[in-house]
């Protein structure tokens, strides 16, 4: 059999310096856990402030809705009368168009560029294009549109007959001519 071993034992010195270690750890340990309690208080801390910013942010969000529909609807009316001046803008610029001016000339006068003198031309057309329709057709008493043929007028302006405006029509005989003479 093995024999028992005998227990040595430490000397008073070791025994302080084992003391001394252990105290050191266990204070050490205390610190440990005093940082870990901080570290969880932190952590609570920062999702309570998380939780009040999404709630923030909900309450802004919910406050901020009537006013955006507000703003969107004041953007679309805002379209829709810029749109409806266009026209009438339009108009006036091909009524000066159809006066003999160039387009350089409508673009001058109303101190726009070409281009949107241009632009400006091509509502203005397109809108006499749309109420012609209306003026042609007369209505029966019955409100069912009238199944005579409408009159339309023959021009002996050159380029009358394609579609083209008279001033556009007038201003090609007018080169026309310039250029037989």
């Amino acid at each position: 059999m093995a024999e028992p071993k005998q227990r040595v034992r430490r000397s008073t010195r070791v025994s302080r310096r084992l003391e001394e270690l252990r105290k050191r750890n266990s204070a050490q340990l205390a610190e440990q856990r005093l940082k870990e309690e901080r570290v969880d208080e932190a952590l609570a801390m920062f999702v309570e402030a998380d939780d009040r910013i999404t709630a923030a942010e909900a309450e802004r969000d919910r406050r901020i809705a009537p006013h955006e529909r507000a703003i969107a609807a004041l953007h679309e009316q805002f379209q829709r009368d810029s749109a409806v001046q266009d026209v009438v803008k339009g108009r006036a610029a091909l009524a000066i168009h159809e006066s003999d001016r160039t387009v350089e000339q409508v673009a001058e006068l109303l101190g726009v560029p070409e281009r949107r003198a241009r632009h400006l031309i091509t509502i203005g057309r397109k809108a006499a294009a749309e109420d012609q329709p209306a003026q042609q057709t007369p209505a029966t008493t019955d409100g069912a549109e009238a199944a005579q043929p409408q009159e339309t007028s023959t021009k002996s302006t050159p380029g009358a007959a394609d579609g083209r405006s008279e001033a556009t029509a007038r201003d090609d005989g007018a080169a026309a001519d310039a250029f037989s003479a």
